[in-house]
């Protein structure tokens, strides 16, 4: 068994630009898991609107979820440093499993949601910073909408 394993996730096929998540997984001296989540440039232009679109396809629930049914190892319940698209990491998880079921079942929808909701916006041709720019307008001018009054 490796103590230590990158697992990469890319989100759209869209040549070098593609959007690409990694996870890093790391085996301590104890038997205890951890990870790291990182993100390549890509996710780092769209950084805000990446959050805020994972948050809205419930990354919380979906996380929080999973992350309850992991069990206990040792004298060390498990770990989760926040909860957000992009920054996420964890100590104390029993076994390589655990840690892959929470990304690939809690995490990953909610990251290829968000890159969806993106790439919508993308023609060939465009780049992904084009795609990233239209969609802000589009998302954050129905977020900031308010509900007319009455008078």
């Amino acid at each position: 068994m490796k103590n230590n394993e990158v697992l990469r996730y890319p989100l759209a096929d869209i040549g070098p630009e593609s959007p690409v998540m990694t996870v890093r997984l790391h085996r301590t001296p104890s038997g205890y898991w951890r990870f790291d989540v990182r993100y390549n440039h890509q996710i780092d232009i769209a950084d805000r609107l990446f959050n805020s679109l994972a948050e809205h396809a419930g990354l919380e629930e979906k996380v929080m979820s999973l992350f309850n049914r992991i069990p206990r190892k040792g004298r060390c319940y498990p770990c989760l440093y926040g909860c957000s698209a992009l920054f996420c990491r964890g100590q104390h998880f029993p076994n390589r499993e655990s840690v892959v079921n929470l990304i690939e079942n809690a995490y990953l929808p909610c990251w290829r949601y968000a890159v969806d909701k993106i790439m919508e916006n993308y023609t060939s041709g465009d780049s992904w910073l084009h795609a990233v720019r239209k969609t802000e307008r589009q998302y954050w001018s129905v977020v900031n909408r308010t509900a007319p009054t009455e008078k």
